[in-house]
């Protein structure tokens, strides 16, 4: 019974034993980390940071907060001004960064939900229409940067390659947009055999879908590729801002590479705020550019650092102005609503 006290006593336990593989692969990340870094090297890099460059690094990440809170508001159709948008999307990033199982980007839907005429099932697919995008973005970065940091006599080709392949992908996503009945007719022929698994994916690939339907505009479509483009320049931007004090004079394809390697990293599972894999990840960038790890892992704890502080003070900033607390949207979180049915 939906009820039983066991029942409800049980799915909290089997809940926090998903956080177990996340705090294993932090705690190896930073104990390889403490054990193959020079840490007073690191000290020493860390001494060198200058509060100029750290405050325009800043600065411009929260403008790249707000390119973003653009694009997904050209998701949303327009729907909710753009102060309610950027509110509800820092709050999604504080949440991940203090919440299990990566509730932020449900929590995001939430938050903004409470304050605008839109469900969470009209706007959470709008979240996972951001991440594909992401995806995409990310490819490209790691695509066309890695063979010129193998140095290889096909790098050039191998990143006009790669870069065509992303083309290739949004091209994809964007004939899906237009014609989502081939989407179905597709996977319904490639599951008739089982029926249970088709049953269950055409549900799931018709909210998809639905979700998919505010791409069908060109216009919205080139938008939000726009803006999330504009997004992943200034986090090259800000980065590279902070990296000339670590790594002097980085090249744009150094820094895409190292901003690239990062984003792959925190992906992994980790403990909240991605402790240790983020690091590591930055650290595995210098050393692939034959760079200081040292220096590495100081210009990740500065970029970590400055990160999470802003998180920080615009998460509660929007929260205030939500008048939500964070017990109040992890538990609508945890139990957010069905799917609406047509």
């Amino acid at each position: 019974m939906m009820n039983d006290p066991e029942v409800l006593e049980e799915k909290p336990q089997r809940s926090w034993t998903r956080l177990i593989p996340g705090i294993v692969v932090s705690l190896a990340a930073i104990i390889i980390l403490l054990v193959q870094i020079d840490l007073n090297a690191t000290w020493q890099a860390f001494q060198a940071i200058q509060i100029g460059p750290l405050l325009l690094a800043s600065l411009v990440l929260i403008v790249a907060f707000v390119t973003r809170a653009l694009s997904w508001r050209v998701l949303l159709q327009e729907q909710v001004p753009l102060k309610s948008a950027f509110s509800a999307e820092v709050i999604g990033y504080l949440l991940n960064t203090v919440l299990p199982f990566r509730l932020g980007e449900v929590g995001r839907a939430l938050a903004l939900g409470i304050r605008s005429p839109l469900t969470f099932w009209e706007i959470f697919p709008t979240v996972l229409i951001e991440r594909i995008f992401d995806l995409g973005f990310l490819a490209a970065f790691l695509f066309s940067t890695l063979p010129f940091v193998v140095g290889a006599d096909w790098a050039t080709t191998a990143a006009f390659v790669a870069i065509g392949l992303v083309i290739a992908g949004f091209s994809v996503l964007f004939l899906m947009v237009r014609h989502p009945e081939w989407v179905q007719n597709i996977f319904g022929w490639v599951t008739n055999r089982w029926p249970s698994i088709k049953q269950f994916g055409e549900e799931k690939i018709d909210q998809f879908i639905r979700g998919l339907a505010v791409l069908r505009s060109p216009v919205r479509f080139l938008k939000v590729f726009f803006w999330l483009g504009v997004t992943w320049g200034l986090s090259v931007l800000w980065n590279t801002i902070i990296l000339r004090t670590f790594y002097p004079n980085p090249s744009l394809l150094e820094a895409c590479f190292i901003v690239g390697l990062a984003a792959l990293g925190v992906a992994a599972p980790s403990t909240q705020g991605n402790l240790g894999v983020y690091e590591a990840a930055i650290v595995s960038a210098f050393i692939a550019l034959s760079a200081d790890p040292a220096s590495g892992l100081a210009f990740a704890l500065v970029t970590h650092g400055t990160y999470l502080l802003i998180i920080f003070v615009l998460g509660f900033l929007g929260l205030a102005q939500s008048g939500i607390s964070l017990r109040e949207i992890y538990t609508l979180a945890q139990n957010r609503p069905p799917a609406q049915q047509n």
